[in-house]
């Protein structure tokens, strides 16, 4: 999904890949593809949060962990993680801390990738687009809801 972005004009994708065999396929298919600027991290996407994974699974919470700093905020980000562990944890958690690390822009959009089994759920701060079946995948696209603005008089 990220070459795809590039090759349609993405200024920057930021590649996150825990496993490392996986990673590496991914350094190789990304100097193939000859685009800068990029960013490949072979990390886990709760650690780049800063969320361990304990403290995500009990209570959403940023822990002690420091994330990685991040230059920018994104437009989209895009999530894949095993099938198994969205089923058992969910997005929530992950949702709220792209909204409170700075890391989507408002009304940037969040798209989820499951199995088809794994309902699309209402997250607090966004709004469910769209909720797709793609064979035996579910793909979800939330948008970051605008912070409401407070006008005194």
């Amino acid at each position: 999904v990220g070459l795809e972005a590039l090759s349609r004009g993405a200024k920057l994708v930021t590649f996150l890949e825990k496993d490392r065999r996986v990673y590496q396929t991914l350094l190789k298919n990304l100097a193939n593809f000859q685009v800068d600027p990029f960013m490949a991290k072979n990390t886990d996407a709760l650690a780049w949060l800063g969320l361990s994974e304990a403290q995500q699974k009990r209570n959403g919470r940023p822990s002690s962990i420091a994330p990685i700093a991040h230059q920018q905020a994104y437009d989209i980000v895009f999530c894949d993680p095993p099938y198994l562990w969205a089923q058992e944890n969910g997005f929530a958690p992950l949702a709220q801390a792209l909204i409170d690390r700075g890391i989507l822009t408002e009304k940037g959009l969040l798209v989820t990738e499951t199995d088809y089994r794994t309902d699309a759920v209402k997250l607090p701060g966004y709004t469910l687009l769209k909720d797709r079946l793609y064979g035996k995948t579910r793909l979800a696209v939330y948008q970051r809801e605008a912070k409401e603005v407070e006008v005194c008089n």
